[in-house]
């Protein structure tokens, strides 16, 4: 079998290490901060062969307490020397936190050699001391000592900057040695602290430390030694007391500030120093097992049987080769010559493990806390256990013990704070994370955790989280866990070139990592690269994503590339994974709608906007889907929930206009515009929109004032422009119409609509040259519609010779289109128009009745309008009851379609009709709307002003003749104006008689 390139090693933290064959028996570091030792290369296999993870033992870093010359042989690369103080879980500092502060130093080193490396040969030697209550005291030496000095102070700067953990009692030294090119070392030795040389060798170096920071002035006298030290003391523990219990702080003040007296030598060993010698004892015995043939201890167990080292040895032989079951019939035997020594129990829960009995392993944890209780490292060993078998109270209880006796070990703090978040007690984990970070604030994993817990917690602090993600990318550049996460968080933050660009940090370091490849899928499909974007997304699947946000995105890809069934069936996966999903259940609405299925749809955006309350466009989905369905008066109540919930939202105003213009509330829906416009005055979307309904209204003086505001807006809004054009072709305002198309028409060259409206404009006004060379462009344009072209030319042509009084001529013309289109009421309505005007009454009301066979089969229907003008037509006949069935259907017709000049005729012909018959509260009631709806339709006030001149009231008819004759909106037929002033000349000549 092919040896592989990379193994799985195991640290004590439970975190997997990916190491190559090279690092096999050499000692990397874990992000929790251990150095584990990597098995040998034989082992590595083995584990690999079986897919199983190889475990790593902890390895001490290796150092000297010396503060003399350092001399290592040949200098290697990077070098550390330990020089004061203690370091572990009981000592003034934590092996993680030294460890990740002394990482965060040569980070800084290197980042500022990479980018002003000050010369080809540079040696760097940096002392640094960690001291309780003060900043760390640091000294940099180069060699060789011209190296750029600015470069020099700088990097200095920046070491001085990098936050530094804390430390208990005496001050923590150490060295570093780096050498920044890749020849000969200039250096062969160096001496750590060499500016304190002196002081260290009168005083010692932790006195000396404190003496270089101010702490001490000069080395204390007898009777002076306990001032400086209760200073010391006062100070330290001000500094500790928020991190740490008071009883261990008790312990600590007693072990680092009183003055140490002589102890009489004690037989009796203290529990935990009997652990330690123990530990030490076991760990000897180990090392040496390393470097002795299996053969030769197996020899040596057979001659001494009752030795326990032959046993633990032997134990250790077979856990490197991973033989877990010779190493667990060994360590059996072991426990049987020692079953006292809670180490032995320790180790042989390891290898429970690595064989998957967890339960067996708790059993000997269990044991060996009984038999060690303050050892906190046992403790998280069960926690890791229940934790994997997700008993998160029974963890927590372990780790609190653990951290009772290691109160400022970070780690447990991180992993405890883990454990808390799984129960659902938050704020619990927030101290924990804190007190991490100020524990060991070079912690990569503890930012991590805390950048995730402010992230995916209830109440998101999403700057809080991107900012400890970015520390621990610092930290731990290679480390893509908080690479995805921050991009998720830049995503979340609408922050799109910086989530892609973290995701493409991450597909460099690992070309198929799923969740960065759909991360990715989702940013390009925010930015509408759908291609792209369905690329990623499948590449994500394909490399075994199983998340909702990847389907779905993909799903949106599809349908916006309107490869609908794929969306679809992406979607339903979506569902699938997360029922829950709004957006999943959104999308499939909007599917649903699509095809036109209205009750599915209607589900799905119910469901999305139960799901998601406070996001509103589900519920505009779902109000839209209700007018769909002929439901309006669901649509306002949904969007009236949405107003009530966003009062100051012009959109929801917009929407449930609509709706109230589909259950005919149309003064509703115009309030509802109004206030819209209120809350957005500068957008020129909903100015078009409210034109638009103005059109349907027969508002067209408004139509038009919200059409040239949005062009005032935005003049390039071409939808607006042809509405406004055709606008003026309703108001009879040709030549602003032309211009209007004209410009249209020279951006759109091909667009029928803008050359359709001009040709009526043109022969509206006579311009029949013009008009022509338009047609023949449309029927370029447009060949398979000639016929319409042809009937719309014509129509413009029978208004032109209408307005020029050429009746006889139009008649001819309105002929020819019914002869055209013979099947269409247009012709038929224009004819019995002019027989109107002519008063040919009842040629006119059989020539609608007509137009009223033909609207059967209409698809735009005329109905209400035809029938306004054949009611008025049957009133001026005389034929009242015909006249207001008529009538009355036309203003109710009117009434739901909301025309408002159709409806002012319509009740101005009824009134006319109501006068005859005597019903003049009635009359008067519908003169009143007619006028209100229309006040510049003369034809109100004709009928008004002739009934009261025909009744004798002269002083009412004058004012409602004289405006019959001044308005024009539209004017008069000739006949109708001829009686008009006939009658104020009567009028006229009755007040000179009297």
């Amino acid at each position: 079998m092919a040896a592989t390139s990379m193994f799985q090693v195991r640290c004590d933290c439970g975190e997997n290490i990916s190491v190559p064959a090279s690092k096999a028996g050499a000692a990397v570091a874990c992000d929790c901060g251990r150095q584990v030792h990597i098995p040998s290369l034989s082992v590595l296999r083995s584990f690999a062969a079986r897919g199983e993870v190889a475990p790593g033992s902890r390895r001490e870093l290796a150092g000297t307490t010396a503060v003399g010359k350092q001399t290592l042989g040949k200098l290697p690369e990077c070098a550390i020397v330990r020089c004061c103080g203690t370091i572990g879980t009981t000592g003034n500092i934590t092996e993680v936190a030294i460890q990740n502060y002394v990482g965060a130093l040569l980070q800084c080193i290197d980042r500022f050699s990479e980018s002003r490396l000050p010369s080809d040969r540079c040696e760097l030697v940096i002392s640094c001391a960690l001291i309780p209550t003060v900043n760390p005291w640091l000294d940099i030496e180069s060699f060789p000592p011209e190296v750029s000095s600015p470069w020099l102070s700088a990097l200095t700067q920046a070491l001085r900057e990098t936050q530094a953990p804390p430390v208990i009692g005496e001050p923590v030294g150490f060295a570093i040695y780096r050498r920044l090119h890749e020849e000969e070392p200039l250096l062969k030795d160096f001496t750590p602290f060499a500016k304190l040389k002196d002081a260290i060798a009168t005083s010692g170096l932790p006195l000396a430390l404190l003496q270089a920071t101010g702490i001490v002035v000069a080395k204390p006298s007898t009777q002076d030694e306990s001032h400086w030290l209760r200073k010391w003391q006062t100070s330290a523990q001000r500094a500790l007391r928020k991190w740490i219990p008071p009883a261990v702080l008790e312990s600590l003040r007693k072990k680092f500030f009183h003055k140490k007296q002589e102890l009489e030598p004690v037989e009796e060993l203290t529990p935990r120093q009997l652990y330690d010698r123990q530990e030490d004892w076991l760990s000897r015995i180990e090392t040496i097992a390393s470097e002795v043939s299996l053969n030769d201890l197996k020899r040596e167990a057979l001659q001494a049987p009752h030795e326990l080292h032959s046993f633990v040895a032997l134990a250790t032989k077979y856990v490197q080769a991973s033989q877990w079951d010779l190493a667990l019939s060994v360590y059996n035997q072991a426990v049987k010559l020692a079953p006292n020594w809670g180490a032995i129990y320790d180790r042989r829960a390891k290898v429970l493990q690595c064989v998957g009995n967890s339960q067996a392993a708790l059993a000997d944890l269990t044991q060996a806390i009984e038999l060690a209780p303050f050892e906190s490292e046992v403790r998280q060993r069960r926690a890791e256990i229940y934790a994997t078998l997700e008993a998160w109270e029974r963890a927590d209880e372990d780790l609190q013990a653990a951290q009772s006796s290691a109160p400022h070990d970070p780690t447990i703090c991180i992993f405890r704070a883990r454990v808390l978040m799984q129960i659902d007690q938050t704020s619990q984990a927030t101290e924990l994370l804190e007190r991490a970070l100020y524990l060991d604030p070079n912690s990569g994993r503890a930012h991590f955790l805390a950048g995730w817990h402010y992230e995916m917690g209830d109440e998101p602090d999403r700057q809080r989280a991107i900012e400890h993600f970015t520390r621990a990318i610092e930290l731990m550049p290679e480390d893509t866990a908080s690479l995805i996460y921050r991009s998720l968080a830049y995503l979340a933050d609408s922050k799109y070139a910086l989530a892609l660009d973290d995701c493409e940090r991450v597909l460099q370091l690992e070309p198929t990592s799923p969740s960065a490849l759909g991360i990715r899928g989702r940013l390009l499909q925010l930015e509408g690269d759908y291609d792209a974007a369905i690329e990623a997304c499948t590449a994500s699947i394909e490399a075994g994503t199983e998340q909702a946000m990847v389907y779905l995105s993909r799903a949106i890809s599809y349908a916006s590339t309107d490869q609908l069934d794929l969306a679809r069936a992406d979607c339903e996966m979506a569902i699938s994974l997360e029922p829950d999903n709004a957006l999943a259940r959104h999308l499939r609405g909007q599917l649903s709608l699509n095809e036109g299925e209205l009750d599915a749809a209607l589900d799905d955006f119910r469901q999305a906007s139960e799901l998601a309350p406070d996001w509103a466009e589900p519920r505009e989905h779902l109000a839209y889907t209700h007018c769909m369905n002929e439901e309006p008066q669901s649509a306002i109540d949904e969007q009236t929930a949405l107003i009530e919930q966003y009062p100051k939202q012009a959109s929801h105003y917009v929407n449930r206009a609509f709706a109230y213009r589909q259950l005919s509330e149309f003064q509703r829906a115009a309030e509802d515009f109004d206030k819209a416009i209120e809350l957005d005055a500068e957008n020129d979307h909903i100015y078009y929109l409210r034109g638009c309904f103005r059109i349907e209204r027969q508002s067209y003086d408004e139509a038009a004032a919200d059409f040239l505001h949005v062009l005032k807006l935005d003049g390039s809004h071409d939808a607006a422009r042809l509405q406004l054009a055709g606008v003026y072709v309703y108001l009879k305002q040709y030549e602003a119409a032309i211009e209007n198309y004209t410009q249209l028409i020279a951006k759109y060259p091909d667009d029928p609509r803008a050359y359709s409206g001009r040709t009526y404009a043109l022969f509206a006004l006579g311009r029949d040259q013009d008009g022509n060379a338009d047609v023949t462009r449309l029927s370029e344009i447009i060949p398979d519609e000639i016929e319409q072209v042809t009937m719309q030319k014509m129509t413009a042509q029978v208004v032109f010779l209408r307005d020029a009084g050429r009746y006889t001529d139009a008649q001819s013309l309105a002929e020819e289109v019914i002869e055209l289109v013979p099947q269409e009421s247009i012709g038929f309505r224009m004819r019995a128009g002019l027989h109107w005007d002519l008063e040919e009454l009842v040629e006119a009301e059989e020539d609608y009745s007509r137009a009223l066979e033909r609207e059967e089969l209409s698809v735009a229907k005329r109905t209400h309008s035809i029938l306004s003008s054949r009611g008025q037509v049957q009133a001026e006949m005389g034929e009242w009851e015909l006249a207001l069935k008529d009538l009355d259907l036309a203003i109710e017709l009117s009434r739901k379609a909301g025309e408002q000049m159709t409806l002012a005729y319509a009740l101005s012909g009824r009134a006319f009709a109501y006068s005859h018959l005597d019903r003049s509260a009635e009359a008067e009631r519908d003169f009143e709307e007619s006028v209100q709806l229309c006040p510049r339709n003369p034809w109100v006030y004709y009928h008004r002003g002739l009934q009261a001149f025909e009744s004798g009231n002269h002083a009412a008819a004058k004012p409602w003749l004289e405006l019959a004759l001044e308005l024009t909106d539209p004017p008069l037929p000739p006949r109708k104006l001829q009686r008009v002033r006939l009658a104020l000349q009567k009028i006229g000549a009755y007040k000179t008689k009297t």
